[in-house]
């Protein structure tokens, strides 16, 4: 892409920016052994390999790798963007729902056997002091960085906000979008933004549905608009968990695909007393049509295990069978595998990738860090089945052209690797994983302060 061509970012005028960390010349690794992996007989019948429709797990030969963690050059390079120069510009702002007569609506409170709310200390504090902006979330088209800023520190809701670009050419900054009042054009909270035809989409929830909606915003009229609400569906008795839009994927570069799943219910109580929504088990995917500018539905399917996944444009899913076992269908083929419960990471012509992840979940500590993490890549040309314990590097994945980016995708580990499946080579890259997403072939994390763009392709 056409940033990639610069050795360094600088901001012009308000923004200081730079290349990420002069890379190591002498390298040193890390073996990390993984814990033998459990085997699940098959008790599929066993059938001879045939050719591209139909694949079982004795087509492959399963070899276990141990991950060996490099801290030389990585095979991708990343771009660091710093923020804080234009957070203080910004300056500091005082939200409107900190105003006298409308404060106690929306600052947290509790009340005690029914009695008068109560209020933290803190809070005539942050009542009388200007707020300055915390990032929100990002979205990248167009060779240009978008971010929402936020001064709302009274009930971080949309009443104080700000939609911002850089563009990576110019090297310049603009405040694209500004709002101060009650009533947001868009609705709180805001759970994702992406780029796709001009506009800004937001993934917001909806009161009115119980749900998401998706609403978007044009770059060069700063008009925004409802563009797609999701389905009031059926509540899961004892659950409190809503069949509703849940996602906004990015199938590609600008393709905008927008998820209407139905979960299991298998929630677990937290420390919170919330709910974990469980294993999607339907999907309605519905993409934007380019020329008219609506969603039509692309797919649709009852009987899915986890969420469709789009490789290379096309859609893959996996589904359990008549033998309780996980099968991966693409358009082409459909492997079936050994396991009983495995999510889908990636499918396409020649590679499927599953991983199995275990959390500790209990009612008194909730720790997102994984007991276990698995991963599982299918070779369909050379017949092999690698297999990797990647507990120690984290459980979520995002693919690229030559590996696998691994992170865990919380605050608690800031690290994002980017594996080699066919060396087992790992390297750390000079990213942070607080908030790592992929942006088409762009993936995206950030500090407080700092962006980290690297380009995969």
């Amino acid at each position: 892409m056409k940033y990639m061509k610069f050795a360094a970012v600088l901001l012009a005028l308000v923004m200081a920016a730079g290349c990420s960390d002069k890379k190591k010349t002498d390298s040193s690794s890390e073996e990390i052994k993984g814990e033998p992996i459990e085997t699940v007989s098959d008790e599929t019948e066993t059938k001879p390999y045939s050719g591209s429709s139909e694949y079982s797990e004795s087509d492959f030969s399963e070899i276990p790798v141990s991950l060996t963690v490099n801290d030389g050059e990585a095979p991708i390079n990343s771009i660091k963007i710093e923020i804080q120069p234009v957070l203080e510009m910004l300056g500091e702002r005082m939200s409107p729902c900190k105003a006298d007569d409308v404060w106690q609506q929306y600052a947290p409170s509790r009340s005690i056997d029914g009695g008068e709310p109560q209020y933290d200390p803190y809070i005539d504090e942050v009542l009388k002091t200007p707020a300055s902006a915390k990032i929100k979330m990002c979205a990248f088209g167009d060779n240009v960085l978008y971010f929402l800023v936020s001064f709302d520190d009274l009930c971080d809701n949309m009443h104080d906000w700000a939609i911002c670009g850089y563009d990576m050419e110019t090297e310049k900054y603009s405040e694209i979008f500004t709002y101060e009042g009650l009533e947001s054009p868009i609705s709180s909270p805001v759970g994702t933004m992406r780029y796709a035809d001009g506009k800004l989409w937001f993934k917001c929830y909806n009161d009115d549905i119980q749900g998401y909606s998706l609403y978007s915003f044009d770059i060069e009229s700063g008009s925004f608009e409802d563009a797609f609400d999701g389905k009031n569906g059926e509540i899961y008795e004892g659950y409190g968990i809503d069949n509703t839009i849940d996602a906004i994927l990015n199938a590609g570069e600008n393709r905008l695909v927008f998820a209407d799943y139905s979960f299991d219910g298998n929630g677990v109580s937290t420390v919170n007393n919330e709910f974990r929504k469980g294993r999607a088990i339907k999907a309605v995917l519905y993409e934007l049509d380019h020329d008219t500018g609506k969603f039509s539905e692309i797919f649709s399917n009852d009987n899915i295990y986890g969420d469709p996944v789009f490789c290379n444009g096309r859609i893959a899913y996996a589904y359990r069978n008549d033998k309780n076992k996980i099968a991966v269908h693409t358009e082409n083929y459909t492997l079936t595998t050994k396991f009983r419960s495995a999510d889908l990471v990636y499918a396409d012509d020649k590679t499927v990738v599953l991983k199995q992840v275990d959390y500790n979940y209990s009612a008194s500590e909730y720790d997102p860090t994984p007991d276990k993490a698995l991963l599982f890549v299918y070779d369909l040309e050379k017949h092999t089945k690698l297999t990797f314990d990647v507990t120690k590097l984290g459980s979520q994945f995002i693919m690229t052209d030559g590996g696998i980016i691994i992170y865990q995708g919380t605050n608690f580990m800031e690290k994002l690797y980017y594996l080699i499946p066919e060396s087992g080579m790992a390297f750390l890259l000079n990213m942070s994983d607080y908030s790592a997403e992929s942006h088409g072939n762009v993936i995206i994390s950030r500090t407080y302060t700092d962006f980290y763009i690297a380009d995969t392709k």
